[in-house]
């Protein structure tokens, strides 16, 4: 099953967030997420744009947004509904046996089966739209109604419910874009695997593409090549997601400095990290420490 981890902040790794043209994120126009996130329209019409792309949104559909990407929710116009944010990389595969949970805790979303359609998002906005079939969306508002109420109410046991119903929606995302992309693990991408595997057990040393390639026996060109032809993304860009994401959960749960969160997660320059951090994030290290409530 999946299992949600409390941040820093007193907050699970789930968030549930009814919206409307109200909602301070709506008015907020034009931002960045540090999480994964998935809008969910259950009624009204609109338009929300990702990137460069601007969606007609209805009742049914559900946009996946990545991190870093620019989301502008601003013209949603009656438009309301659900988004679930969550901390990816607190949500994991537990297998059966104590080994195999310390084995997979590290694993992050890129490389866990079920967010396969957000690492296919993550190719291009374009890719981010899915439907929920029609005969589906009363069960899906019901779902999306049952997670507000157990994130707002917090009874005991309310994270494991949370996490529960989170699983069951991300194998119903895995299965509305199955038609169009089958998971990477899947389709025998076993050079991805190893790929991600590699950059999560090294990312916090000096690591560059030329590294990973040397280490899955393929030149740097073809495997440049062949993660970007399947991610779309470069594997520098991935080594730099994976340090971002360890950079977002010491800011979160520690208090130490700027300095030695960059070089925790494999940056020698913090000048360079902050402004890696600003680029994917929006803001500097320590404001959106800040902004995140430490």
């Amino acid at each position: 099953m999946l299992t949600a981890r409390h941040t820093g902040t007193g907050d699970p790794g789930v968030r549930v967030l009814p919206f409307d043209a109200t909602h301070h994120r709506v008015l907020l126009g034009p931002h960045r997420h540090g999480n994964l996130e998935l809008m969910f329209y259950a009624e009204g019409s609109g338009v929300d744009r990702l990137g460069d792309v601007a969606f007609d949104v209805a009742a049914g559909d559900v946009l996946l947004v990545t991190p870093g990407v620019v989301h502008d929710a601003s013209g949603i116009a009656g438009a309301r509904g659900w988004a679930i944010e969550f901390d990816a990389a607190s949500v994991i595969t537990v297998d059966a046996t104590a080994s195999n949970r310390a084995r997979t805790t590290g694993r992050l979303w890129w490389s866990n089966p079920l967010l396969t359609p957000f690492v296919r998002a993550g190719r291009g906005p374009r890719h981010a739209h899915l439907r929920v079939p029609p005969d589906r969306h009363d069960e899906w508002v019901a779902r999306m109604r049952e997670m507000e109420r157990e994130h707002a109410e917090r009874i005991d046991g309310w994270e494991e419910v949370l996490s529960a119903l989170l699983h069951v929606t991300l194998i119903d995302l895995a299965r509305f874009a199955a038609p169009h992309a089958a998971g990477l693990r899947h389709q025998g991408e076993t050079v991805l695997a190893q790929v991600f595997e590699l950059i999560d057990a090294r990312y916090a040393e000096p690591l560059s593409t030329s590294d990973v390639a040397a280490a899955v026996a393929l030149t740097p060109t073809y495997l440049t090549t062949l993660v970007r032809q399947r991610t779309g993304r470069t594997v520098l860009d991935w080594i730099h997601e994976r340090r971002m994401a360890a950079a977002r959960e010491l800011l979160l749960e520690t208090d130490l400095t700027v300095e030695a969160v960059a070089a925790q997660v494999g940056y020698t320059d913090p000048t360079y990290f902050s402004r890696r951090f600003r680029a994917h994030h929006g803001l500097a290290p320590g404001r959106w420490r800040t902004a995140a409530g430490i």
